[in-house]
């Protein structure tokens, strides 16, 4: 098999060779909350239903982290932190990508169900699909996860949000320094290992995006996005969610969230926290979405993009561990 060198084939800044820019970080207000209901009378109330703004107490208009009495981080909202450049670029491959998004009004997601608006999943999925036979390929069962369809059907677009990735993770570490010092190689709340020979080679892509999945098929050793520590990424076109939580994610991790276009609505609300965010495109929220309900509290107007990343329990160390102790005890290993 031929060999590419990432650097022949990909147009973007190798990940080791990136530019760090150094900026002044910025004053946090610390707000505790102290939430009336706990994390189960929430989900009796709220699950899958429209968020209620008598629920709202807090709209935060300056940099704000929030937690809770025993320390866990529910929150962290930066006005106008993420890159101007890397912004431009990563919203050129978002309206490259809207074609290319699926309606929603069909969802598999009850949350999403009905809505108006697209959205995509990129990255690593640790649901295991099924193809169906075509005159060019038998019916087959994924083995291992791999990359969505959309990943790479549409790569160069899909590369081109990677440095939003990075960007975002910086944020983490700086601000919140407890929470990722424990993000290390060891932690079993990371990607797990890739196996050998467990390559992204399931769906079918266009014979011009072969060279570039090669490649980093070659590259990446971990269940994640290259270069960071999220293993997925959702795309979302002016989409509207009733309240829910992200059941599959990694309870260990936190989600971060970015907004793109010219819009207004489209809130994302958190009714347990009494916490409603108006993300505006620089500004970047990260927040516990799967221990905490949340929804957006209106449908957006005009044109919103916005880019969850995030990892799934599956993918994590921790979550393949129990899929092999779970395959083994029923092989009666």
């Amino acid at each position: 098999m031929t060999v590419y060198r990432v650097e022949d084939v990909d147009d973007e800044i190798p990940l080791d060779l990136r530019p760090k820019e150094v900026k002044p970080k910025l004053q946090v207000e610390t707000v505790l909350l102290r939430p009336e209901l706990s994390l189960k009378e929430a989900e009796d109330k709220w699950i899958n239903k429209p968020i209620d703004p008598t629920s709202i107490k807090y709209r935060p208009s300056v940099n704000t982290f929030y937690r809770t009495g025993d320390g866990k981080a529910k929150l962290l909202f930066l006005r106008d932190v993420l890159d101007a450049d890397m912004r431009a670029k990563a919203y050129a491959r978002l309206q490259q990508l809207q074609p290319h998004l699926t309606s929603c009004k069909n969802s598999k997601r009850r949350c999403l169900r009905g809505s108006p608006g697209a959205e995509a999943i990129f990255g690593y999925t640790d649901n295991l699909a099924i193809i169906a036979p075509t005159k060019m390929s038998p019916t087959r069962r994924q083995t291992h996860p791999q990359w969505t369809a959309p990943s790479v059907k549409q790569f160069p677009a899909f590369r081109g949000l990677w440095p939003l990735c990075w960007q975002m993770e910086e944020m983490l570490n700086l601000y919140i320094p407890d929470y990722w010092a424990d993000r290390t190689i060891d932690d079993k709340h990371g990607p797990a290992v890739r196996g050998e020979g467990e390559r992204n080679d399931f769906f079918q892509y266009p014979e011009s995006n072969r060279k570039l999945v090669e490649a980093w098929d070659d590259f990446n050793l971990f269940y994640n996005i290259p270069g960071s520590n999220f293993a997925s990424m959702s795309v979302n076109w002016n989409t509207r969610f009733l309240a829910h939580k992200d059941w599959n994610n990694s309870s260990g991790a936190l989600s971060c969230l970015a907004t793109f276009g010219t819009f207004a609505g489209g809130e994302l609300c958190f009714p347990r926290l009494g916490v409603a965010l108006n993300v505006k495109p620089g500004d970047m929220l990260a927040c516990d979405c799967p221990q905490e309900l949340h929804g957006t509290l209106s449908t957006p107007q005009g044109n919103r993009y916005s880019v969850v990343v995030y990892t799934r329990e599956g993918l994590t160390k921790a979550g393949i561990g129990e899929k092999i102790e779970a395959k083994n005890a029923k092989a009666g290993m």
